[in-house]
């Protein structure tokens, strides 16, 4: 997952494992999918690392496979003094205008809290992630790349054993 967001990284590298973030939530559904969404959301945000300090970042040319994922591109080095580059030529438009995008509340510390209101819409002006919201994410991400393989060992092993309907 952090190698999408260094430099040699492919321009849409960010944006399909975010993509495959909301795979994952929506094979574990419930509270977990919403879970995922928010932190694909926030991971797509992220600023990708650039050869020069301040240089723009190339954004995605493609369209996300998730519907959640559209509009959202990465934050740029706030230093940069250019141009950010061009938007990537946008997909045509729906009918209808897209929902609004709302980015995830911080986890509270304590588990008894009640849940907070959703944030308000995002803006391209938002400020990007701090670090220790990075440093929440990435842990995040592991402890989920940690759980699919232990799902995919699991699902081989059903299947070795020709049981699939009592795993």
């Amino acid at each position: 997952m952090v190698r999408a967001l260094l430099a040699k990284a492919p321009t849409c590298d960010q944006q399909d494992r975010a993509d495959e973030i909301i795979d994952l939530g929506q094979s574990l559904g419930g509270k977990k999918e919403k879970q995922l969404i928010e932190v694909a959301k926030r991971y797509r945000q992220l600023e990708r690392n650039t050869p020069k300090a301040g240089q723009p970042s190339k954004l995605c040319d493609k369209p996300p496979r998730h519907k959640e994922l559209e509009g959202l591109v990465q934050a740029q080095d706030p230093t940069g003094k250019g141009q950010p580059p061009p938007s990537p030529p946008s997909p045509p438009s729906p009918p209808s205008p897209p929902s609004p995008i709302f980015l995830p509340s911080p986890p509270s510390p304590s588990p008894s809290s009640p849940p907070s209101p959703p944030s308000p819409p995002s803006s391209p002006s938002s400020p990007p992630p701090s670090p220790c919201e990075i440093k929440k994410l990435k842990r995040k991400i592991k402890k989920l790349k940690q759980k699919i393989v232990k799902l995919k060992k699991k699902l081989a092993f059903c299947k070795s054993q020709d049981e699939e309907e009592k795993c």
